[in-house]
């Protein structure tokens, strides 16, 4: 489920961070926000509901989600790697339903935050 950043290759990469954090850190070409600010902001102030604030929102949102998923993948065919600030919540969780899907989806390993180290 993980990949790290070194066995990427050609997939497509895409950051499922806010908008405002794929603005401020731009690795990747591509962005499907999972949350938005005051989602974001809920995560921040008390972080073990972050797991349910995550899973409402990509529940509501799942038409985005979906649509963009399939045409980010050219509706199956390719693989993508998915990541998020330290590759622990947001992405393996969009990871999980890329999966139900049925595309072949990875997590960055160490996410955003562990390749700006580098």
């Amino acid at each position: 489920m993980f990949i790290r950043y070194e066995n990427i290759g050609s997939q497509r990469l895409i950051d499922v961070r806010t908008p405002r954090e794929f603005v401020n850190d731009r690795l990747f070409p591509i962005s499907i926000p999972v949350v938005f600010g005051e989602q974001y902001a809920k995560i921040k102030r008390f972080y073990p509901c972050a797991f349910f604030v995550i899973l409402l929102g990509m529940i509501k949102d799942k038409n985005r989600l979906k649509a963009r998923l399939l045409d980010e993948s050219n509706y199956k065919t390719k693989p993508i790697i998915l990541a998020c600030s330290r590759g622990r919540l947001r992405s393996p969780m969009m990871c999980i339903y890329a999966r139900m899907l049925g595309i072949d989806a990875k997590v960055l390993w160490g996410g955003v935050k562990g390749q700006l180290r580098r």
